[in-house]
């Protein structure tokens, strides 16, 4: 094939491409006219012109992509916001929504966030270990009474358990109550004044004897609250 054969063809193919007639044919016509292949024989100039015409063929696809490219990305860019784009977000983002879709317009410094029925606030890390510290392993409220001119005990210190292992009111958990009890009083008894009138150090004396009584008998791990309450 020479280049004004090449040429000839070209025109031929995009000038009929796009209106209702058959390029083909008139490329059969065109082959014809320049001479294309005449020194093969029938069916090898077949197969040669058939070929022409696929590569011809793929330059118009080509031209088309071309000359419709921005369209083309522009319809992709609209199928893949409207149906297939994520949008990751992360605890503080703001994200708005409109008719064009959802953004994340703003960001805000946040903590851990508590709901329920009545509202929301924030709250620690810690406050939600010792939530769910009570959710599995219960807990222990001591409550102590203390006469506040002698610093004394006024009346044996009361234990109240919610949901411990161990503490579900039969006859061992009595006994442990009883224990308690004598190990509450007697770490208060044994404590100095100075210790006995910070109200937050026997609030942790308590605490710490308490939960490693409980955890050597029954195995649990509650949270335990200390109540001192002067009189």
């Amino acid at each position: 094939m020479t280049f004004w054969q090449a040429l000839v063809i070209g025109i031929i193919q995009g000038l009929t491409e796009f209106i209702p007639i058959s390029s083909s044919a008139h490329m059969v016509f065109a082959a014809r006219l320049t001479h294309l292949f005449q020194d093969l024989d029938a069916q090898a100039r077949a197969e040669q012109t058939t070929a022409v015409m696929a590569v011809t063929q793929l330059g118009t696809l080509a031209a088309v992509f071309v000359y419709f490219a921005r369209d083309i990305w522009n319809i992709s860019n609209a199928f893949i916001r409207d149906h297939l784009a994520l949008i990751g977000i992360e605890n503080g983002d703001v994200l708005t929504f409109d008719n064009e879709g959802c953004y994340i317009t703003g960001h805000y410094d946040t903590g851990r966030t508590f709901i329920d029925e009545s509202g929301y606030k924030e709250i620690s890390g810690e406050l939600v270990r010792e939530r769910k510290q009570i959710a599995f392993d219960g807990i222990v409220t001591a409550v102590v009474t203390v006469d506040s001119a002698k610093g004394t005990l006024e009346t044996v210190p009361e234990i109240v358990a919610r949901g411990v292992l161990g503490l579900n009111g039969d006859e061992k958990s009595g006994l442990i109550i009883k224990e308690l009890q004598r190990l509450i009083a007697g770490t208060y008894e044994s404590s100095s004044n100075t210790e006995r009138r910070d109200a937050e150090t026997m609030n942790e004396k308590i605490r710490l004897e308490v939960r490693r009584y409980i955890q050597r008998e029954t195995g649990a791990k509650p949270v335990v609250m200390p109540v001192i309450v002067a009189v």
